[in-house]
């Protein structure tokens, strides 16, 4: 639009980091870094349009684990054909990178469980209460779900944790006053946040 600045874009809701990093690249008239960040999403973007918008998008977020919801008349369901072309385009494009909080826990080993048995997605991160015992042992073995090279760390690496593994979404299963901070620290590092926690006050 005429004196706009920035960009309003159905691709976002998928990879709201390149996004945001190829528009910050832009303004800063660093055209080459522009380029090389749209041509990793191009495929995804592609995708993303392969049917009227925003059904693709709205899929993609729900494929992602990020709740999207369901869709509303008069739209419908993707073709299964083009989920599979979606799927892979958000595969090829690594995007679906999961940390998961309370790693340990029963709810926690669940989902690591799940996601592990996801085509299209990969635990990247595993974290537990501050210093904990656990720490160092591989997330898999301990959900039960085989070695997958990933270490439970406490919580106190949590910042640092979330950036060295690129993890693009935390699902949270731990304890409300615990979940509060986990919250903050993910959103500072520009990581999508899911949470399963529950025991919230107005406080």
């Amino acid at each position: 639009a005429l004196g706009g600045t920035g960009v309003i874009s159905a691709s976002a809701n998928v990879d709201p980091k390149r996004m945001v990093l190829m528009v910050d690249s832009i303004l800063n008239d660093d055209y080459t870094r522009a380029q090389e960040l749209h041509y990793e999403m191009i495929d995804v973007i592609d995708a993303l349009f392969i049917e009227s918008n925003p059904v693709p998008a709205k899929t993609a977020m729900n494929i992602m684990g990020l709740p999207a919801g369901p869709l509303r008349a008069p739209l419908t369901d993707m073709k299964d054909e083009n989920v599979e072309i979606l799927k892979n385009a958000l595969k090829e494009a690594d995007l679906i990178k999961v940390a998961v909080t309370g790693a340990a826990g029963r709810m926690g080993s669940g989902i690591i469980r799940k996601i592990t048995q996801q085509d299209d997605m990969e635990v990247v991160a595993a974290i537990e209460i501050p210093n904990s015992p656990l720490a160092g042992v591989d997330a898999g073995i301990q959900a039960g779900a085989g070695e997958l090279g990933v270490k439970i760390v406490g919580a106190e690496k949590l910042e640092e944790t979330l950036k060295e593994s690129k993890a693009d979404v935390l699902v949270d299963f731990t304890i409300a006053h615990a979940a509060v901070e986990t919250v903050k620290k993910a959103t500072a590092c520009g990581v999508n946040v899911v949470v399963g926690t529950t025991g919230f006050t107005d406080e």
